[in-house]
Parts: C-alpha cells; structure tokens; sequence
C-alpha cells in the first residue's frame, strides 16, 4: 500500500472538519492553482473566483469526495476541469499561448525581477496590510504559529484568527496579482 504525503494527510483532517487544515491546503495551493488557471483563463479575476470555487466545492464536499491519484493531482484535475467548464459557458477562446502571444513582447518586458527584487514587492504588499492583520498573518506564516497559538498570543478568537488571514490572503492576491507567477516560482526555489 502506499504511503500517505503530508498534502494527503492534511485532506484526512479536512474531512474531519479541520478548518486549520484546509486553510493550510488553500495557502499552499492557491498561488500555483492560480498560475495554473492561467493556462485556461486569462482574467485574473475569473482565476481567482475559479480557484476558491474548487475550495468551496472540496470544502462542502469533503466527506464524500474520493481521491484514487493524491491530492495535488485531485486539486489541478479539478482547476483544469472548473476551467473548461468555465471556458465552455462563456465561450472562451483566448488560450494561455495565445495571451502570452498577443500581449507579451520579450524585448519591451520590464517583468523580470530578481529574488531580492520579489521579496521586497512581498513585504511591501504585507506592510500595506491593516496593522492587525498584518501581525496575525506573520505570525501564521513566518513563525508557523497555529491559529490557536496566535487567538492566545493576540486575545481574539480562532474565529478572529480565520477571518484576518483570510483577509490577509485576498488582499495581498489583489496587491501582488501581477506578481503572481514568478512570486509561485519564487516559493518553489527557495523550497528547494
């Protein structure tokens, strides 16, 4: 039998109704899914919206939905089939070659950054943050603090807690959306 990864364990405790997990799952995925999302859809708000719909749908779904590949394949087979429905309803036909071919002139491109470059675009994005918010969010992502841990440090709730990085993760996709795909590989690479 094979071995659970730690995406396949996290998917275990949503089905058990573990909001820190899903959250978990959301801010790991949601940069690439959009990236990927972008290989269908052009508009960065209709990438957004398909993204948080395959959550919504695996949130509401969770007890009853079966994976028989793992979860990372499950979240971009469901990205790529939300983004062919999405292109059949509204019949759209600009595919992500084509955009980059319409709209992508490699000799004018000023959208090269450097690493240094991303992460100072980041912590300025973070810092524009209302002040709240932007505490909760470093201490659930730069001190991998848990909700719990940070609802006691701050003395708010969980509930609270949810809300501000939920907050927090809008606004910054809204602030760095142009940044998007090379903030992911930015993440990707100092992974490795």
């Amino acid at each position: 039998m094979e071995r659970k990864n730690s995406y396949d364990h996290l998917f275990d405790l949503i089905r058990n109704d573990d909001t820190e997990a899903f959250d978990r799952l959301y801010s790991l995925f949601y940069p690439s899914l959009c990236v990927f999302a972008s290989r269908y859809i052009s508009e960065y708000k209709a990438i957004e919206d398909c993204v948080q719909d395959v959550f919504l749908k695996i949130w509401r779904d969770r007890k009853t939905i079966l994976i028989n590949t793992s979860v990372r394949s499950y979240l971009f087979t469901s990205i790529r089939n939300h983004c062919l429905n999405l292109i059949e309803k509204e019949k759209i036909e600009l595919t992500y070659e084509q955009y980059i071919l319409n709209t992508y002139d490699p000799y004018t491109s000023n959208d090269l950054y450097s690493i240094e470059e991303l992460e100072n675009i980041i912590e300025n994005a973070i810092q524009k943050l209302p002040e709240k918010i932007q505490q909760v969010f470093r201490m659930s992502r730069f001190e991998q603090m848990t909700y719990k841990e940070i609802a006691e440090k701050q003395n708010i709730s969980i509930k609270t807690v949810e809300s501000y990085i939920h907050k927090a993760l809008i606004m910054l996709s809204i602030s760095l959306k142009d940044y998007l795909p090379f903030i992911t590989f930015l993440f990707f690479f100092k992974k490795i």
